[in-house]
């Protein structure tokens, strides 16, 4: 069973590579066109978006887990 804390580094993974595939997209966007630069924009904009909400959620969970842990 994983505790709250694995979650948490899971979350973590998880931002890491949305983090990385925003940051690849976005240095490739000299390489496409006009029309599909506005759309793999906001794809990056949502990996990132995604990452911020994961690793938020990664240290709420540290925070319970914290919490948890002094009970």
């Amino acid at each position: 069973m994983k505790t709250l804390s694995d979650v948490a580094a899971s979350y973590d993974q998880w931002a890491d590579a949305n983090q990385a595939a925003a940051e690849d997209i976005l240095a490739r966007l000299d390489s496409v066109s006009d029309e599909i630069r506005d759309c793999k924009r906001r794809l990056a904009e949502w990996f990132l978006g995604e990452a911020a909400e994961l690793r938020a959620r990664a240290a709420e969970l540290r925070n319970v887990n914290c919490c948890h842990s002094v009970n």
